[in-house]
């Protein structure tokens, strides 16, 4: 009983915590990738494609809550379109920091391995 009614409370409110995550999405992204002077390019500009995604989702939202969730653009009708492309972005931008983490690693195994080998030399 008590755990039905917790899921109908957060059925109810999943649009909200939905919209209030991607608005945060949206802004957090935008403004690091506007303000950051530190980060790679490629890092950069897969903030811009997650703070796309988020907007989308955000209007499928707003298009819900203005129109029904009948109407051809809603949350109901894209949330998942919408919703899988942002995690589309995520997981690439996710890929390519591995990527890049490992590329610097094994780059710097190689110096270290090479720093060694100076150091028995002399």
């Amino acid at each position: 009983m008590i755990i039905s009614s917790l899921i109908e409370y957060l059925n109810d409110g999943i649009l909200f915590i939905n919209f209030i995550c991607h608005l945060t999405i949206f802004i957090g992204g935008f403004y690091v990738a506007l303000h950051s002077r530190v980060m790679p390019t490629w890092a950069i500009t897969g903030l811009w494609y997650i703070g796309i995604s988020s907007f989308l989702a955000l209007l499928t939202i707003m298009f819900e809550w203005f129109n029904g969730p009948a109407f051809d653009f809603s949350y109901t009708s894209l949330g998942r379109v919408t919703d899988t492309f942002l995690h589309l972005n995520i997981a690439i931008m996710v890929f390519m920091m591995f990527f890049h983490t490992m590329y610097k690693d094994f780059k710097n195994m190689k110096n270290r391995h090479s720093e060694t080998n100076i150091e028995n030399k002399i």
